[in-house]
């Protein structure tokens, strides 16, 4: 059976220890399930896991609970945000409910003394790490008193008997390099006795049974690293408590490119992916930031290849055979020199998308000189040299197509159509043009 969490502190803080630590603590072997699942042999879609096939609505791919069950286990190192209420910054948590979060994570990490009080300094770690926000001392709370001497706090009691697992169903990357997320939250409470713990409904919330209550909550948080391990650092959180969400279509595809002005040439500011990935970042950054990888290979002796939600990232060392990337320090470092997709469904800079058609594109670069004319190369704008930020429009013999360059100094953008005139793929390259 599966019996929630609860909190009690009295007199026996040994034991309320045990239990707080036992039920939030997010362990390496939950950090280690994203790889695990990838290197197994997976179908490309779930299969019913009821009978009657009732979860046909909540179908995902392999990718999409892969990703739901990183999140969660993530989201259950936050456990305690449902001691928070909305709030758009983390300044914006009060006090009281902060020392709590801070204190229930020290407590976990093993970090109280023998009476059960913890230090400021280490509910400090906690609260700076997940919240970027320090608290002071002599806090009015009712869930603590204040030694001045000690710089701690003593807990005197709290009673928490609900448990609200996260269940991911959208995701987008923002061009800050935040990321924002929705979930399904569940109200278990204390008298809710199942059969299943929270962690068997990822796969299919819809085997919950019904009179759980639920809500979406909506997460802006960034996602980083701390000796090997991966936490969520909060900017903002908000309960929606009106309809829900439609079930994932999908995980990514909702990256928003960088403002832009079409009257202005194309900049290498312009050059920003999803979660803040730029060409010239290291392999193991543009990995924290994307989370994972679907594919990976070691193309050839210098040069990596993963793909991530049929985006194909090229990562080349950068060493003293290269000469057309004068701004990157030969260091033997991996570095981001391609980023290419034909089926990508969210946007490339500009606002390009795959499919858009050619007079839309054209519509967004400055120039005069856009009138389609086969077998022509068109300057649009700037001039025709090496190192000059410029972008040309030109007809290729080899499929009939046209395509269109766009550079900076140092970067380039290359839109290729299809002989129907519509985008059929789109390359970045980080490169002196």
């Amino acid at each position: 059976m599966f019996h929630k969490k609860k909190f009690i502190i009295s007199g026996v803080l040994a034991l309320v220890i045990v239990i707080i630590g036992g039920v939030a603590i997010l362990t390496n072997d939950n950090l280690k399930i994203a790889s695990i699942i990838s290197e197994t042999n997976r179908p490309n879609k779930m299969q019913n896991t009821t009978e009657d096939g009732q979860n046909d609505h909540q179908r995902l791919s392999a990718e999409q609970l892969e990703l739901r069950k990183e999140y969660y286990y993530l989201l259950k190192d936050l456990d305690n945000m449902i001691f928070f209420s909305n709030f758009s910054t983390p300044e914006n948590i009060p006090a009281e409910d902060l020392l709590l979060f801070g204190y229930t994570k020290a407590s976990e990490s093993g970090s109280l003394d023998k009476s059960g009080g913890a230090e400021l300094s280490v509910i400090n770690t906690f609260t700076r790490k997940y919240f970027y926000r320090t608290l002071t001392g002599n806090i009015k709370t009712g869930y603590f008193s204040y030694d001045a001497n000690a710089h701690r706090y003593i807990p005197t009691g709290w009673d928490l008997n609900v448990f609200q697992p996260h269940y991911l169903v959208k995701i987008s990357n923002n061009i800050d390099g935040t990321i924002t997320a929705n979930f399904e939250v569940y109200l278990f409470s204390e008298s809710d006795i199942l059969d299943k713990f929270p962690d068997e409904y990822i796969a299919d919330t819809s085997l919950i049974p019904s009179h759980i209550k639920h809500e979406l909550a909506e997460y802006t948080f960034y996602r980083k690293s701390d000796n090997g391990r991966t936490y969520l650092q909060m900017v903002s959180y908000k309960r929606q408590n009106d309809k829900l969400m439609d079930p994932i279509n999908t995980i990514s595809g909702d990256y928003k490119a960088a403002t832009y002005d079409s009257n202005n040439y194309l900049g290498d500011d312009e050059f920003v992916f999803a979660g803040g990935i730029r060409l010239g970042m290291s392999y193991e950054n543009v990995l924290e930031i994307l989370g994972g990888y679907d594919e990976a290979y070691d193309n050839a002796p210098g040069v990596k290849s993963i793909f991530k939600d049929g985006l194909h990232y090229g990562f080349y060392q950068i060493n003293d055979t290269f000469t057309n990337q004068s701004d990157l320090e030969i260091d033997g470092v991996f570095r981001l020199l391609n980023l290419s997709s034909d089926s990508y469904q969210g946007e490339f800079p500009r606002g390009i998308k795959i499919g858009d058609n050619i007079e839309d594109v054209l519509n967004k670069f400055p120039g005069k000189d856009k009138k389609l004319r086969k077998w022509a190369r068109q300057t649009i704008y700037g001039k025709d040299e090496i190192g000059s930020p410029r972008a040309y429009l030109e007809f290729t013999m080899y499929n009939e197509c046209y395509r269109i360059f766009a550079t900076t100094s140092s970067q380039i953008l290359i839109i290729n159509f299809d002989r129907r005139n519509q985008v059929r793929s789109v390359e970045m390259i980080k490169e002196d043009s």
